[in-house]
């Protein structure tokens, strides 16, 4: 009758035990959950940036094929952004499809095993994590970007305006 008595204070730990962890598997996803909300704003902010940094290079890069340019630089600098901007565009993509994967997670959360469910909630906090950084070095490329191309628009400018003038 002790043996019964055990087994059955075992079994009974041992569900409870299971029970917390499983909740506290839920509570990490929610956590994520609300991250990953939050990530996806700012994503959709860095695609308006993003397609505003693109709109300029396609301009400038327009007005120096109509332009006499004596400095090849500005030819060079635009090339350079352009390869960055092809980054990013690549990024942006890889974000929104790891974005969507996290909410189909939410979806097939409780079929998974515990285990499954730890793996997808470690795999889920390095896409954050990678996503925050891309973001970070996307935020410090676009700044360079914008006064690059501010100082190639104003020499455009100056140079369309000193052959205006000699003409």
């Amino acid at each position: 009758m002790k043996k019964y008595l055990v087994m059955l204070v075992v079994a009974i730990l041992a569900a409870t035990a299971c029970e917390d962890e499983n909740k506290q598997l839920q509570q990490d996803l929610d956590k994520l959950m609300t991250e990953n909300d939050s990530i996806e704003k700012v994503h959709s902010d860095f695609e308006g940036i993003h397609q505003q940094m693109t709109s300029k290079y396609e301009e400038l890069s327009q007005r120096l094929e109509s332009a006499a340019i004596e400095d090849s630089s500005m030819l060079e600098n635009l090339a350079a952004h352009e390869v960055v901007l092809q980054k990013h565009e690549t990024w942006m993509k890889s974000h929104q499809e790891m974005i969507s994967n996290h909410k189909e997670l939410k979806a097939d959360f409780e079929t998974m095993t515990d285990a499954e469910k730890e793996a997808q909630i470690s795999k889920m906090k390095t896409d954050h994590q990678n996503i925050m950084m891309e973001h970070e070095t996307m935020r410090s490329e676009h700044d360079k970007m914008k006064k690059d191309f501010d100082e190639v628009t104003k020499s455009l400018t100056e140079s369309e305006t000193g052959s205006e003038e000699t003409s």
